[in-house]
């Protein structure tokens, strides 16, 4: 047999798979070269599997669920004029060996649609019943709201039990005004 019937066409990978655009945008922007080293090419290359990870792995509907240490990533929100509160409405399931080192939940929040998320915009919070749904209001910091109002972007990642195993689900997630909690309030 010859050999040239063991070669595959060459095509460009853009033909053969639709690329998202912002993985061909990070893609485009590593440096590539041959000169570069392995040992300056890899924390690059490193960075880019991370945040391209964190993208593919977001929410496309809800409920959703996950495993203790496990984020979901949700799509950008558009943040309004009068919105003030996140609803997160979230459930915890598992044993109590399971949430031994449980302590607190953590929302991370970025106004840029391609920042990372960081530790310095994080809110922690407490899930306090197990194995029922729990609805909690959660405040952004006044800055980030404006930031998010100018930006036209707030992204959110949601780590049920960062420290803890268990599964968790986030059943709903939305954006309200403060004067829309005080009327449901008011009516209890």
């Amino acid at each position: 047999m010859k050999s040239s019937q063991f070669r595959l066409k060459h095509q460009p990978i853009k033909a053969m798979t639709p690329m998202p655009k912002l993985l061909a945008q990070r893609l485009k922007s590593i440096p590539h070269s041959a000169a570069r080293s392995v040992k300056t090419f890899a924390p690059d290359l490193a960075k880019f599997i991370t945040a391209t990870s964190y993208e593919l792995m977001g929410v496309k509907s809800l409920p959703a669920q996950a495993r203790g240490g496990e984020s979901l990533i949700l799509p950008k929100m558009s943040v309004g004029a009068d919105d003030a509160l996140l609803e997160v409405t979230l459930q915890l399931d598992g044993t109590r060996a399971e949430f031994g080192r449980y302590l607190y939940s953590k929302l991370y929040y970025t106004t840029h649609p391609q920042a990372q998320f960081s530790e310095d915009a994080v809110v922690c919070f407490e899930v306090r019943e197990r194995f029922s749904p729990q609805r909690l209001q959660i405040a952004l910091p006044d800055a980030a709201l404006r930031a998010a109002r100018a930006s036209g972007c707030l992204r959110v990642r949601i780590d049920g039990l960062p420290y803890s195993q268990g599964t968790w689900q986030l059943i709903e997630m939305r954006l309200g005004a403060v004067e829309n909690q005080a009327q449901r309030l008011g009516g209890l």
